[in-house]
């Protein structure tokens, strides 16, 4: 995650808990102009302490990602990569996907509660459609012999049209 993203992330939470204190704090009987210091600390603080724990959570994520897709790029040919969501149990896990000539790989951030790589051979794909998350055709599912696999991710035409090349 860039820096600016993890700026991001501490503001808008440092502003969610200092309206929280604020908030909170108001049904106490006390004044705004006795809360406004201490919920503005508090947004600041926060915010701060979550913008840096999001970055260094990010940035060890980042690495072991990074990693592997360097060693499948030294490996393969990698026709498409970008991050993706994959839907499993229920939760949509966050992490990388690739297109190679040989398959589809994913590899899951190490922050998800279902954390996982998964490999689907392109000589298992039966069928790839796109679908709809939360009303919006933002992802596709990917029919095998054995399962399906639903995936979010930006680009879902052009994902698509490469699998299909791939398996044809």
């Amino acid at each position: 995650m860039k820096y600016g993203s993890s700026l991001k992330v501490g503001i808008a939470f440092g502003l969610m808990l200092g309206l929280l204190t604020l908030g909170i704090r108001l049904s106490s009987g006390d004044t705004l102009v006795q809360l406004l210091p201490q919920a503005l600390a508090t947004a600041v603080f926060g915010g701060l302490a979550m913008g840096l724990y999001m970055r260094s959570h990010n940035s060890r994520m980042s690495a072991e990602v990074a990693a592997f897709g360097k060693s499948l790029r030294e490996n393969e040919k990698v026709m498409l990569e970008d991050a993706a969501g994959h839907y499993r149990s229920g939760e949509c896990v966050a992490g990388r996907l690739w297109l190679t000539e040989t398959g589809l790989y994913f590899y899951s951030h190490a922050g998800t509660l279902n954390s996982h790589t998964m490999f689907v051979p392109t000589g298992e794909f039966k069928s790839v459609v796109p679908t709809k998350i939360a009303g919006i055709t933002n992802g596709f599912l990917l029919e095998t012999e054995n399962a399906s696999e639903c995936f979010a991710i930006s680009r879902a035409a052009k994902w698509i049209e490469e699998i299909k090349k791939v398996t044809d």
